[in-house]
């Protein structure tokens, strides 16, 4: 049989999960689904969220979102789906949620027992146990505070791609004790890696923080939102970019090839983008999720649109 490429999609509700061929004839060979609210109901998540009583603040278990690849990959196993044929693993992620991890969690994830479901090896790993999400709007000031800190909405905006908008961090809460912070996409991405996995540019374009020209982390935007936070991030790559090989727990508990890579996991918005063939440089792009974006092609931006991504 022909090579496959394996990816997820981790969005509210549900997480989707995709196998394709390398022949693009017949694509799909495996496509499902877990639903979060019905199908893991001991979070009690709306909508896979959970809505504080401010209105403002939304945000996701983390656990849930681990627990939910668990149920996946067992429905996969329990279907004969043989992992031994999956090349390369990538996947897409919401934009705009952040994962926090504690220290000492890496060696945890590197040597998760494949006796176990990875929910259960993980369970003490995140200093924030319910991450921030898109849906958040709680974080007014601070994004006045971070647009005065550069010199303007404007200019944060030739920085970075957009002005501030209002989606909350969970540095405050736990900052002493988080080790790394991930965006949901390159948390994912580390799931498999089975080690802290970069972010990407296009999906670290969403941040306000990363200068999309010159593909690094802004300093004064950094500066403007905690010490330290460049070495937490780390390095941003390409979203083309091999990260390495599969986790070993993959191949011992499913059977993955020890050979399958990982490839940089992106945003689900940048991951719309693989379904144009062409861009032209005014291509316009609708998401099938809740917004809608422009992609460009060395055009100047002005504060009237929400966000550019690098790509």
């Amino acid at each position: 049989m022909g090579q496959k490429k394996g990816g997820g999609e981790a969005h509210m509700a549900p997480l989707r999960y995709c196998i394709l061929w390398r022949n693009w004839k017949n694509p799909v060979v495996y496509e499902d689904n877990v639903h979060f609210d019905k199908d893991l109901p001991e979070f009690k998540t709306q909508g896979g969220v959970y809505i504080h009583s401010d209105r403002l603040t939304v945000t996701s278990p983390v656990l849930m979102w681990v627990k939910a690849l668990d149920m996946i990959l067992e429905k996969m196993k329990s279907s004969g789906f043989k992992f031994s044929q999956v090349r390369a693993l990538s996947g897409a992620g919401q934009q705009h949620g952040s994962v926090y991890w504690k220290k000492g969690s890496i060696e945890i994830l590197k040597n998760a027992s494949s006796k176990l479901p990875l929910h259960q090896s993980l369970k003490a790993c995140f200093s924030v146990s319910n991450s921030p999400i898109w849906m958040d709007s709680s974080t007014a000031s601070q994004c006045s505070a971070l647009e005065k800190a550069v010199g303007g909405a404007q200019h944060l905006a030739s920085i970075t791609g957009s002005r501030a908008y209002e989606v909350r961090n969970g540095w405050e809460e736990s900052p002493q004790q988080s080790l790394r912070i991930s965006l949901v996409s390159s948390f994912a991405a580390s799931l498999f890696l089975g080690a802290y996995a970069p972010i990407d540019y296009s999906d670290g374009s969403g941040m306000n923080l990363l200068q999309i020209w010159e593909k690094v982390w802004s300093v004064s935007c950094l500066n403007a939102c905690a010490p330290g936070l460049e070495e937490k991030l780390g390095c941003p790559v390409s979203s083309h970019s091999v990260l390495g090989p599969i986790s070993p727990y993959y191949s011992q508990r499913y059977g993955f090839s020890p050979d399958c890579k990982i490839v940089a996991f992106t945003g689900d918005n940048p991951g719309e983008m693989i379904k144009c063939v062409r861009f032209s440089e005014y291509d316009y792009v609708c998401t099938k999720i809740l917004n809608q974006f422009h992609w460009f092609s060395d055009t100047p931006y002005t504060v009237k649109e929400h966000c550019v991504y690098q790509h």
